[in-house]
């Protein structure tokens, strides 16, 4: 109860005559042992709240009461990180002793518990001062709420894919997949992935016109509110770490877990140091030094995970040349503007799919069959007439021609349509291309569609690669390319001979092979090194154990190329006024680029050529075949609600009717007055189309059955065309991996040839293609900036590329950074496709009319080659038999252009 002024004298008179005050009485009280359980005790506890409250209002101990609390909860917190820096909590941190496991561990919920757990009062405290106003919180995402639904798009507004999904901007559609052949496979995080994505994604109304009713209006509402306040709250976790963490790192610097793992992510970004150290200076970083700990601790570990795979003897082995133009180095009287560097980068590929040791243990059994090996026994050779695949050993297989090759995946002759395999992959084209291209009524069909036959499928598992240290050396001759496979078998995985350095702790190598991939240039080199020293004594220095692969991003490279060559290059083939020839469809897609691609156009804009002009044209056949009906157009006969066996079965004549077929020849035979050369030329321009097409969809479907199949028309095409080391070396791979390899290396090669590096079904890649991405992060992303672009730091940083990947990777997402994105949207083709089928309506291109001629008539490229490897003597490789005559032809020299051209147009930027 309260007492009243009289009794609150009569009290203090009392207290007087003890010569005591209110205090002292209190004070006593609470610190007498014989009161401590007493009833007045236990009321004042009680009562404390009111107590304390009343305190604060008199103005007299309010501010008494006010300083003691501050002292007390200062040390009260200050306890509690005292508690929290403590190394049993496991957040201290040591730059110099930095791993990967340590960094990959850190994770945001996780040191949000621990946080909570260890410093519960301190964890609230923090959370009260980063949200003083919670009301502001509701009514901001309230508004943004409000916001959203006014910037969503009406229904009608919407573009659908041919799933009938709604297309967002940054989210690719079936034919990009291709596209993105240059863009990062491991390190995107798309729109589709955010929480956003799918918080503004309101159910759309089943009639376009019928507007959603309020109680929908309401609950989205709702919805969409209730999403906001979790991701405020998301970040405010986020925003409580790292007010926590600095004071943690401010008390003890070694508790420095989360400023460890952005100071490396600043570094992998290339952020300036004066940010980094502006960072540290804040406390959200580690320092420039303690960064440079760090990468140091990293690229040792990373040495020890290199050897520890390549002492297995299970993993194969890609490098390739890297040319960087330091423009910021100082030239010297040494070196008067030695601004360019020549270096070459590698990695290691576990190899995958039940790969065993026992299937690479056949280096002595291939050396006894090299035609290199002078002292192989002529009588255990088999006899020279083998044409079969090899399945118990290795084969002399010197007469293998072409019939041997096209018997390898023999086509079945008993389907029903009656159509060859090859023929029924081009009507799954047709029918793709108006599901994804064409109107609107056909995109209900796309998944009923499916993928292609798949002849041999390898596994579809996510492959992993360790980066390797770049060496310091070109790989432009033989002699150098010697040098970087023993810098790498030897000083970086520790494979060798132990004969040759006995007090090393080399493996041997023994009776192994080794998978090495890389592109022609490295094929090339290789071969010339083993044959040059095939004179060695031991298997070491014979280099007997290097089996090479072919790089198989390179050969579509080439296929790019080699249409090029037979299409555009030549003057003849794209004049003026010739209507129908590929370059006057170039100059209506890409106007202004026309003389870029007349001389020089690079890898990517003849893919993306190849494919906008193939199916502009098979559109274009469909809008015939639907007149042919008595359909108007195209969108007419959409109307009309085909069935997909209707569109299936229009497809397969397609087919044969629009792209060349065996009879070719014959029909090219007759009179001028009943031949349509103009028809001719576009039935071979989309016979060669379909044939990049498919070689392009097997690899990413990892269908190697399939990519072996395409390699014989590919080399007869090389062939006519004059592109003669890639025809024989496809040659070469067919008969080797077939007819000469034991069983288990036919299966390791072939197996290996490409990658999955994000483990997702039609993302498989060539070997060689995740070298060339390496090498874009190193000039582009990694390899420094500034004063820090220099050969020491790149060379230092190289092996860390995927640390330094997975590092943005864990951040992005531990900071809910989405919405970030490599990928660029496809750009918008519709008027543009549009208005090269006008030029092809017009023109009426597809549409057969007797005795029409053209300027140019386009060889048949596929029956010279086909000839040319009847008739003409086979290209020698150096390193295929002990001779000094080998053959040679001018194909080599735009190899190093088309490399250059992967490296310059990856899409790789921030």
């Amino acid at each position: 109860m309260t007492l009243s002024t009289t009794q609150l004298h009569d009290i203090l008179s009392t207290l007087n005559m003890y010569t005591s005050s209110a205090a002292d009485f209190i004070i006593s009280l609470l610190q007498d042992a014989e009161f401590t359980t007493s009833t007045p005790v236990e009321e004042i506890g009680a009562r404390i709240n009111e107590i304390l409250a009343a305190m604060k209002d008199n103005p007299t101990t309010s501010a008494h009461l006010l300083d003691w609390a501050n002292h007390e909860i200062k040390e009260v917190y200050a306890r509690e990180i005292l508690v929290l820096v403590k190394k049993s909590t496991g957040f201290q941190f040591g730059a110099q002793t930095a791993t990967t496991e340590k960094l990959e561990a850190l994770d945001i919920q996780d040191i949000a518990r621990r946080m909570s757990t260890v410093s519960p009062g301190l964890w609230e405290l923090v959370g009260v001062l980063l949200q003083a106003d919670p009301e502001r919180t509701i009514r901001r995402a309230q508004a943004r709420a409000r916001a959203t639904k006014a910037k969503k798009p009406t229904p009608a507004s919407m573009q659908t894919d041919s799933d009938g999904d709604v297309i967002m901007e940054g989210v690719t559609t079936p034919a990009e997949d291709d596209s993105v052949y240059w863009e990062d496979v491991d390190d995107i995080q798309d729109i589709v992935n955010s929480d956003t994505y799918h918080q503004l994604e309101a159910p759309v109304p089943a009639n376009p016109q019928e507007e959603p009713n309020a109680t929908v209006v309401d609950d989205e509402q709702e919805k969409l509110v209730e999403n906001f306040e979790e991701r405020e709250e998301a970040l405010l976790i986020i925003k409580k770490i790292v007010c926590i963490s600095i004071m943690m790192q401010s008390s003890n610097q070694k508790c420095n877990a989360l400023q460890s793992l952005l100071g490396i992510f600043l570094h992998a970004c290339n952020v300036p140091q004066t940010v980094v150290e502006l960072m540290a200076h804040l406390g959200v970083s580690i320092s420039t030094t303690a960064i440079n700990l760090a990468v140091a601790s990293l690229s040792k570990e990373s040495t020890h995970e290199l050897k520890k795979l390549g002492r297995t003897l299970l993993t194969s082995y890609a490098y390739d040349n890297v040319d960087m133009d330091l423009k910021h180095t100082v030239p010297t009287l040494e070196k008067p503007g030695a601004t360019l560097i020549h270096l070459t980068s590698a990695t290691l590929i576990p190899l995958e799919h039940g790969i065993t040791k026992e299937d690479l243990n056949c280096s002595k059994e291939l050396w006894e069959k090299s035609k290199l090996n002078r002292n192989r026994a002529s009588e255990s050779l088999l006899s020279e007439e083998t044409t079969e695949p090899s399945s118990n050993g290795p084969a002399e297989a010197k007469d293998i021609h072409d019939s041997d090759f096209a018997k390898l995946h023999p086509d079945p002759m008993c389907h029903p349509s009656g159509l060859t395999r090859r023929e029924r992959y081009n009507a799954w084209v047709f029918m793709r291309d108006l599901f994804e291209h064409g109107p609107e009524d056909f995109k209900k069909h796309w998944s009923a569609l499916g993928q292609p036959k798949i002849i041999e499928q390898i596994p579809v598992v996510k492959s992993h690669q360790v980066h390797a240290r770049m060496m310091d050396t070109p790989c432009s001759t033989p002699a150098e390319n010697a040098q970087v496979i023993e810098d790498l078998l030897s000083r970086q995985a520790g494979v060798g001979d132990p004969k040759e350095d006995p007090h090393s702790d080399t493996v041997d190598v023994g009776n192994e092979v080794i998978l090495v991939f890389g592109d022609l240039g490295v094929g090339e080199r290789i071969q010339s090194v083993v044959a040059s020293r095939s004179e060695e004594t031991t298997p070491w220095r014979r280099m007997q154990y290097v089996v090479y692969g072919l790089g198989l991003f390179h050969v579509k490279m080439a296929c790019a190329d080699a249409i090029w060559r037979m299409f555009i290059s030549k003057k003849e083939s794209h004049n003026e006024s010739d209507q129908h020839s590929l370059m006057k469809h170039v100059s209506i897609l890409r106007p202004k680029e026309t003389r870029k691609i007349e001389t020089k156009p690079g890898f990517r804009r003849m893919h993306e050529i190849i494919q906008d002009v193939g199916t502009v044209s098979r559109l274009d056949c469909w809008r015939i075949e639907a007149k042919k009906m008595g359909f108007p157009s195209l969108e007419a006969y959409g109307a009309s609600n085909p069935t997909f066996e209707e569109l299936k079965s229009c497809a397969e004549k397609m087919c044969r009717t629009y792209v060349a077929t065996k009879d070719f020849e014959s029909m090219r035979s007759q009179s001028s007055n009943v031949r349509d050369k103009v028809n001719k030329n576009l039935r071979l321009r989309q016979q060669y189309f379909l044939l990049y097409d498919e070689i392009t969809n097997k690899m990413n479907l990892g269908d190697i059955g399939g990519v072996e199949t395409c390699f014989l028309p590919w080399i007869w095409l090389f062939q006519a065309c004059g592109k003669h080391k890639y025809a024989t070396y496809m040659r070469k791979y067919l008969r080797d991996v077939h007819f000469v390899y034991p069983e288990g290396l036919r299966r390791a090669v072939r197996m290996s040839i490409l990658v999955n590096p994000t483990g997702k079904p039609g993302h498989f890649r060539g070997v060689d293609w995740w070298v060339e991405h390496n090498n874009l992060y190193i000039k582009r992303i990694y390899g420094g900036k500034f004063s820090n672009h220099t050969k020491h730091n790149i060379l230092k940083e190289s092996p860390l590329i995927g640390v330094f990947k997975n590092t943005r990777i864990q951040v992005e997402r531990m900071f809910r950074m989405f919405n970030k994105t490599t990928r660029h949207s496809r750009p918008d083709m519709i008027k543009t496709f549009a208005k090269l089928a006008t030029h092809l309506k017009d023109n009426k291109s597809h549409v057969k009319r007797a005795g029409r001629s053209t300027l140019y008539s386009i060889p048949n490229y596929l029956a010279k080659g086909q000839h040319m490897s009847a008739t003409q003597k086979a290209t020698v490789i150096r390193g295929e038999y002990y001779s000094d005559e080998v053959t040679t032809d001018h194909d080599w020299e735009d190899i190093e252009d088309e490399e250059a051209e992967v490296e310059e147009l990856g899409d790789l930027e921030d």
